[in-house]
C-alpha cells in the first residue's frame, strides 16, 4: 500500500475512525491525500533541481528572491515566505553564498538587518531551471482542467485561511 489508491486511503480512514470513534473519516482523507499529492509534485520536480544543486528550499528562495524588488529581502522575508525559522534561513543563505547564488548586504541604517541578494549565477541558475520545472508541473497538473484548478486553489486557500486565522485566535491573548 506504498502508492494508497482511494480505496486504500478510505480504508485507512474508516479503520482511524474505528479505533478512535469521534474522528472525521473525510478529514483524515483529504489529509493524506493533500500530503501524498504535495509529495508527488515535489517528486515531479525535486530530481530535477537537484541536478542544478538546488533543493525545494533553495529553489523557493531563488523564486522569491527573483520577484523581489532589486532581487533582494530580509533575512525575515525569507523566512516568512519558506515559512521556518530565521535559524533556519541563515543556514539555507550561508550554503547558497558558498555556491555563489547570493551575497549577503548589510543594512547601512540598522546593522542588525541584513539581505539576501541574488547573485549574476543566482539568476541565470533561477532563470535555466523555471521554464523546465514549470513545464514538469503543467504535465503533472494536466489531469485537471482550468476550472478544476481553479475550484482547488479556491478551496486551497479557503482551508489555508481558516488554518492560519484560527491559528492567530489561539495565540491572541484573551479579550474580556
Amino acid at each position: 500500500m506504498s502508492n494508497h489508491s482511494l480505496s486504500d486511503v478510505r480504508a485507512i480512514a474508516a479503520k482511524l475512525h474505528e479505533a478512535f470513534g469521534d474522528t472525521d473519516p473525510l478529514t483524515t482523507e483529504a489529509n493524506i491525500l493533500l500530503a501524498k499529492s504535495y509529495g508527488a509534485l515535489q517528486g515531479v520536480v525535486a530530481k530535477y533541481w537537484a541536478e542544478f544543486g538546488l533543493t525545494s528550499h533553495r529553489y523557493t528562495t531563488l523564486r522569491l528572491l527573483y520577484l523581489a524588488d532589486q532581487h533582494r529581502l530580509p533575512m525575515k522575508d525569507i523566512a516568512a515566505g519558506l515559512n521556518v525559522g530565521t535559524t533556519n534561513v541563515t543556514k539555507l543563505i550561508n550554503g547558497m553564498h558558498r555556491d555563489g547564488l547570493v551575497k549577503r548586504i548589510v543594512e547601512p541604517k540598522d546593522r542588525r538587518v541584513i539581505y539576501a541578494q541574488l547573485t549574476d549565477e543566482g539568476k541565470g541558475r533561477y532563470e535555466t531551471v523555471y521554464p523546465l520545472a514549470h513545464k514538469r508541473l503543467r504535465e503533472a497538473w494536466s489531469a485537471l482542467d482550468p476550472d478544476e484548478k481553479e475550484v482547488l486553489i479556491h478551496l486551497l486557500a479557503k482551508l489555508r485561511t481558516h488554518i492560519l486565522d484560527k491559528d492567530r485566535a489561539t495565540l491572541s491573548p484573551s479579550v474580556g
